[in-house]
């Protein structure tokens, strides 16, 4: 479940029925596999180090997520350091 800014957010905050996880493209031969990403979670620290998250997924070529297996080369990073300023004084 997602929120309209692409940030995962627990299953229970999204309303009706999740969509299947995997199901065939209608011609096998046309489906292609692609790394998607969710924007920069905020840095952990308000002043100094800290660390941000994003969600990494793998999904075909009609959008639907699929297992990491399926994409080729290297899964991007889920998290990166980063410093926060706006709290230092």
């Amino acid at each position: 479940c997602r929120r309209s800014d692409g940030v995962s957010v627990n299953a229970a905050m999204c309303v009706g029925q999740a969509p299947v996880a995997e199901e065939p493209c209608s011609d096998v031969a046309s489906c292609s596999y692609r790394w998607t990403w969710t924007a920069w979670e905020a840095c952990s620290s308000t002043c100094g180090s800290g660390v941000q998250y994003r969600s990494v997924g793998c999904s075909r070529s009609d959008g639907v997520e699929v297992e990491d297996g399926m994409c080729f080369g290297t899964k991007p990073v889920t998290f990166q350091a980063c410093t926060g300023a706006s709290g230092c004084n």
